[in-house]
């Protein structure tokens, strides 16, 4: 029952939407995937949604809720009984309903390609296929390679100091001759 968040994000650090192209691109999606989930049955109801300029990329962090029907009228917030109901079905069919084979990816799938299409649409160009033998970074992996980079430029800017004092040491040492 608890709601579920999404990110909306075109880009990384170094290339992405400005914050108000973004926002432009986010209002679109939502039209069209109001219009796609009542279209297939799905009633789900946009609790937040928070446009992020504070880090080095924009984006949405947006918050939904899912009813499904009950017997006796009115609604109750079960994502997987609003997703059975609306007859989405499981990314394999063929395997038992699972963490790892569930409606919710169906879901996710379809508003990932809702995404695609909006941003293309556009005129953004985006990736659509997901990079071969790409894993993410676990957090420890993340922090790690975070603190090397930092120890790497920090000794950068020791040796670059290092090197302009004993520059200004030598031309010291030389005036006192």
């Amino acid at each position: 029952t608890r709601p579920l968040e999404f990110i909306f994000q075109c880009g990384d650090m170094h290339e992405h939407l400005s914050g108000q192209e973004l926002k432009h691109a986010f209002e679109q999606y939502l039209s069209k995937f109001y219009q796609a989930n009542r279209a297939q049955g799905i009633k789900c109801h946009l609790i937040s949604a928070s446009l992020h300029l504070d880090e080095k990329t924009p984006h949405i962090h947006y918050k939904l809720t899912f009813g499904a029907d009950m017997e006796r009228g009115g609604q109750m917030p079960r994502q997987e009984e609003c997703f059975r109901q609306a007859g989405l079905t499981l990314p394999n069919p063929a395997e038992k309903e699972s963490r790892y084979n569930n409606r919710l990816m169906t879901f996710t799938e379809q508003c990932r390609a809702l995404e695609h299409e909006v941003l293309q649409s556009l005129g953004h160009t985006i990736e659509t296929k997901p990079r071969p033998n790409m894993r993410h970074a676990d957090t420890r992996d993340y922090y790690t390679r975070s603190a090397m980079t930092r120890e790497r430029e920090l000794r950068a800017t020791v040796d670059r100091l290092n090197a302009k004092y004993a520059a200004e040491r030598a031309e010291i040492a030389v005036e006192r001759f």
